[in-house]
């Protein structure tokens, strides 16, 4: 090889050995673009999750304002408002959208702060709230409610491909065409001229859980082969055909682990190590179309409660259908009163009414058979008088509830509504406090059974 033909092999070399490295410089570019893509999108999900919550939680707080009777509550309602306002203001500064596009929202945000904060001074200065105030929060929650829908929609997209990211005008619609994320906010525009918490499946459906089981304290420690034999009793109308061990959890209670199969499909299944308790059971089975209605899936439910798990006097206090299966609130009733820390829940498939799912930890941590209940101090008629008087009740119950702090109250439980809103409200039978408010959402999806 003569030297010119070497030069022409060695620069043949280099400039592919450069080709290389700018391919290998274009690669790591185009990472590291991905990469901070990725994060952007994922702060701005963020930002926007986080000010769907709050809009929400105002939402839900303006709703309670309106049926609160007593002044603790409307103390701390307004307040809750003013901070969850001031929040939701500070993540729509973190979203990409321009001046124009989030200036109305943002003055819709800081004005129901700033009602918010002058509600607390006023209410805290020993002032009532006047009907105009009442009237402010009446208009403050219909434009919030339809804000919240339209954050909601937006929300729906985002369970798909569609990202934020993708949709920042840049005076265009957006890198992958389509409406930019901006023009969203035109609806909220027009909106800008518990609190009661919001309940889907039940009062209490997810209390705040007492330390320890108390249900199984004391009790033996059952081995694998016995809470196996107790699992084929419990689902003996599946057609047990395997019950295989997994091993133990030791989480909060310890507990032996299954697998069961069954002709209507495999359950998992969570039994307690001490006395064999059926904390958790799920099946995987698909459900079919709904033949049975929710009055027949509460009879089936209070049937295996009491044949299969073998616990006394529960009965139905609430039924959520959704998803082709009811799943049925199930307390027991004690000297007149609902026990809500015994609360058990079971799950019906309407296609045929299998049981396919038992979810039953509040029961092992509240129950126990030392379990007294309280002398009402208050009439039923007295308590009453504590409701707000804008509310129309409809039904009344006695019910022990839980607290803050693993602590219980005795109350009147207090089905009501006022214009669209259906309420549970619960005044203490024994001071006379409003101990809490709760709103249910979705009334023809769940509901109290009476």
């Amino acid at each position: 090889m003569n030297a010119k033909t070497k030069r022409i092999a060695g620069l043949t070399v280099l400039f592919a050995a450069l080709a290389c490295a700018g391919l290998l410089i274009s690669a790591a570019f185009i990472a590291k673009a991905a990469d901070t893509q990725r994060a952007l999108e994922n702060m701005y999900q963020k930002s926007f999750y986080d000010l769907t919550a709050n809009v929400g939680n105002i939402d839900v707080r303006l709703s309670k304002l309106m049926a609160a009777g007593s002044l603790e509550t409307e103390k701390n309602t307004a307040a809750e408002i003013w901070r969850q306002a001031n929040i939701a203001a500070d993540n729509i500064a973190q979203l990409p959208l321009k001046h124009e596009e989030m200036s109305e929202t943002v003055k819709f945000l800081n004005q129901t702060g700033d009602f918010g904060h002058s509600l607390c001074k006023k209410l805290n200065a020993g002032q009532t709230l006047t009907d105009a105030d009442r009237k402010t929060v009446e208009d403050l929650q219909a434009r919030c409610g339809r804000a919240n829908a339209e954050l909601l929609r937006v929300s729906e997209k985002l369970q798909g491909d569609w990202k934020i990211s993708d949709h920042v005008d840049r005076g265009q619609a957006g890198r992958s065409g389509g409406a930019a994320f901006g023009d969203g906010w035109a609806d909220l525009q027009i909106q800008s001229v518990d609190y009661p918490r919001m309940i889907y499946d039940g009062p209490f459906s997810d209390a705040l859980e007492k330390k320890g089981y108390k249900a199984v304290e004391g009790a033996p420690e059952i081995g694998g082969e016995q809470a196996a034999e107790r699992i084929r009793h419990i689902l003996s109308d599946m057609n047990v055909s395997d019950v295989k061990f997994l091993g133990d959890a030791n989480g909060d209670v310890e507990t032996h682990e299954f697998e069961v199969r069954t002709q209507k499909g495999n359950y998992y299944v969570q039994m307690t190590v001490r006395g064999a308790f059926p904390v958790m059971a799920q099946s995987d089975r698909a459900v079919g179309a709904g033949k049975i209605d929710a009055g027949e899936a509460v009879r089936l439910a209070e049937k295996f409660a009491a044949e299969k798990l073998e616990l006394k006097d529960m009965r139905g206090v609430w039924v959520n259908l959704f998803g082709g299966a009811a799943t049925v609130n199930l307390a027991p009733e004690q000297d007149g009163a609902v026990i809500y820390p015994e609360l058990v829940k079971v799950k019906v498939a309407l296609d045929d009414g299998q049981i396919t799912g038992v979810e039953a930890r509040a029961y092992a941590r509240g129950h126990g058979e030392d379990r007294t209940v309280p002398t009402a101090r208050l009439t039923e008629g007295e308590a009453l008088k504590k409701v707000s008087p804008r509310l129309d009740v409809s039904h009344i119950r006695k019910a022990v509830i839980p607290r803050d702090g693993g602590r219980e109250a005795l109350a009147y439980e207090f089905w009501a509504s006022y214009k669209d809103f259906d309420y549970i409200v619960y005044i203490n039978a024994e001071t006379g406090a409003e101990e809490d408010i709760l709103r249910v959402i979705d009334k023809n999806q769940g509901n109290m059974i009476i």
